[in-house]
């Protein structure tokens, strides 16, 4: 009996390590895929030239080595205050502006409303996957990995 009990322990304690799945590993941040990724999003989109496409590129790239760089040096800097959201909204808002004009200004006039439709169907996918304009609210399935929207007592719809 002490051998079965024992078995059965054994049994349900490989189980739970096994349901766990392998542990990842954080991917390393590459600037270079980073770059080449946002330039050839926009190249799909706008149909760019291939000196446009090294201008954005090079744009990309720096931008990619200059996020690398302060993300080290947050790793380095221990917390000593709650990061403040609502400034690092604002202030990735002013970034965002600011990288759009820098690649409006390699476009063409024709090119821009490419561009600009490009950027709008990526807000819309960003919401689609965040609940909503502003995240997960109320309850709503969002941004934790739910695939399916929640029937009034929490069933999943039948399709």
């Amino acid at each position: 009996m002490k051998k079965i009990i024992l078995s059965l322990l054994v049994l349900v304690c490989a189980t739970g390590a096994f349901a766990q799945g392998p542990q990842r590993q954080p991917r390393e941040f590459k600037p270079e895929d980073y770059a080449v990724r946002r330039a050839d999003r926009i190249k799909n989109a706008c149909a760019t030239t291939d000196d446009q496409y090294q201008k954005i590129y090079d744009f990309y790239l720096a931008e990619a080595k200059a996020m690398q760089e302060r993300m080290k040096q947050a790793r380095q800097q221990p917390q000593q205050q709650p990061m403040d959201m609502r400034a690092a909204r604002e202030e990735m808002q002013k970034h965002e502006e600011a990288a759009d004009a820098a690649i409006k200004a390699i476009l063409t006039e024709e090119q821009i409303p490419a561009y600009d439709k490009m950027k709008q169907e990526q807000r819309q996918r960003m919401q689609q996957r965040q609940g909503g304009p502003r995240g997960p609210q109320n309850g709503q399935p969002g941004a934790q990995g739910h695939r399916h929207q929640s029937g009034p007592r929490g069933e999943r719809p039948q399709f």
